[in-house]
């Protein structure tokens, strides 16, 4: 059983009988567009009451459909963008760059993919140099790594992203003040240091 089939099967115990329809598609694509629109708006221009809106805000949240989310804006934060591509070969290796560094706050998005890499990635930073050191610190080094490709540019769409700047982990701040590439300044350190 593959990666994909084991968070698949996961996914899928979570998920209920519960099904979207019009109206849930409806009030999702509106808040798209506003999060931050009233209730009372919301049921007008659905056409339903305010507190059918919230029960049904309530129950997409409780079901996992969605969540509310503080979404940043990678340009007014003047951060930089990388585009990784990793051929691992080892599936432990997988799983750790899957779920270990999902806490990272350089790791704007990490996911499986088919073809010839495996896992992807888009890696944040104040300055190039500070991903290139991620990249060279903490995935060049993996286990099984067969192939890595990293293209740097620009997210053109959507506007803002949900980031993760602080690291929730004490482990990675000692880590980072312990990394001779911080001490030779050829790095910032993680966010939260900067």
């Amino acid at each position: 059983m593959s990666i994909g089939d084991k968070m698949t099967i996961k996914n899928e115990r979570k998920s209920s009988r519960f099904k979207l329809d019009r109206v849930d598609k409806r009030l999702i694509g509106e808040l798209r567009r506003n999060g931050r629109v009233s209730l009372v708006k919301l049921g007008k221009v659905i056409g339903i009451r305010h507190s059918s809106v919230r029960n049904r805000l309530l129950r997409l949240i409780k079901e996992g459909y969605m969540r509310i989310e503080a979404n940043l804006s990678l340009r007014k934060l003047g951060l930089r963008v990388a585009f990784v591509l990793m051929d691992v070969s080892d599936v432990k290796q997988v799983l750790f760059i899957t779920e270990r560094l999902s806490e990272c706050p350089r790791v704007a998005m990490v996911g499986l993919t088919t073809g010839d890499y495996n896992v992807f990635m888009i890696l944040v930073g104040k300055k190039y140099e500070d991903i290139r050191s991620f990249i060279e610190k903490n995935l060049r080094s993996i286990r099984g790594m067969r192939k890595l490709s990293v293209s740097y540019g620009e997210i053109v769409y959507p506007d803002f992203m949900p980031l993760e700047l602080f690291s929730r982990r004490e482990e990675c701040k000692e880590r980072c003040a312990s990394c001779e590439l911080l001490t030779m300044h050829a790095c910032d350190g993680c966010m939260e240091v900067t």
